[in-house]
């Protein structure tokens, strides 16, 4: 609240309010006890509706792709550039035809110390894994190395289109989705902690995590939680998407980069 005025959330798409009703919108009370400023015509179907375009737009790609001979490495960055840019292409339509905070809005800018944060989270996770195996096998367990991703670079000359799909245009299509749209909706229905846990979930079982190498697997499903849970934070605080997509694509960028050196 400023000067008697509802402050505007940039990311959440949200009006956090102060003592007052305010008329237009529809007015939520939530689980922790606040309550903000919402528009009625974003609904859970919505949502889903968009993510199951974006797996088809997915499968797609992946066929197309794989039908022209393309290696594995462009087939699945193809086919997630695809569900990044069907996210993010009827997303822009919404926004337009039912009033949803334009990207613009939900991307708004934080201040230094949260930007900062960003970067230190994605580097401390970055360091998550390689940390849990070690601490494992100093234990005396057993455990395989991370198997390498398809869709990360495995030379430089692989690096420049790999930046533009995997740093860029996924982290701003999944932050809108993850971090945007399903937080926002869970925050309406479940105090803002069992939220963020839940979505953290659902965002790190969405990734391939090699569950079945063994402890490895739950290491990055363990890593992609966490990742969750600290770019809802930053959501949360920053009232803005801005710093998850940092941290999102920091990460990413990180992990291109370790791949592609020789």
């Amino acid at each position: 609240m400023d000067g008697g005025r509802p402050h505007e959330s940039g990311g959440s798409g949200v009006v956090w309010i102060a003592g007052e009703n305010v008329t237009g919108d529809l007015v939520v009370p939530l689980a922790d006890g606040s309550r903000r400023l919402t528009s009625p015509r974003i609904s859970f179907g919505n949502i889903f509706g968009l993510f199951v375009g974006g797996v088809i737009a997915s499968i797609v790609a992946f066929a197309l792709a794989s039908l022209f001979g393309l290696s594995l490495h462009l087939t699945v960055l193809f086919s997630t550039g695809a569900s990044s840019v069907w996210w993010l292409a009827r997303y822009y339509r919404r926004s337009r035809r039912l009033g949803w905070d334009p990207l613009r809005t939900r991307f708004a800018a934080i201040d230094r110390k949260l930007m900062l944060a960003s970067v230190a989270g994605a580097l401390a996770l970055s360091l998550f894994p390689d940390v849990a195996i070690w601490i494992l096998r100093g234990a005396g367990i057993k455990i395989a190395d991370i198997p390498t991703d398809a869709i990360v670079p495995s030379g430089i000359e692989q690096l420049p289109l790999t930046i533009l799909f995997l740093v860029i245009l996924a982290p701003f299509a999944e932050e809108l989705m993850f971090r945007g749209l399903l937080l926002d909706w869970l925050k309406q229905k479940l105090a803002a902690w069992q939220a963020i846990l839940i979505s953290s979930l659902i965002f790190a079982l969405l990734h391939d995590n090699h569950l079945m190498t063994g402890p490895v697997g739950w290491i990055e499903l363990a890593d992609r939680f966490l990742m969750g849970v600290g770019a809802s934070i930053l959501a949360l605080r920053g009232h803005s998407l801005r710093g998850p997509f940092v941290m999102h694509a920091a990460g990413n960028m990180i992990a291109c980069i370790t791949s592609a050196l020789p």
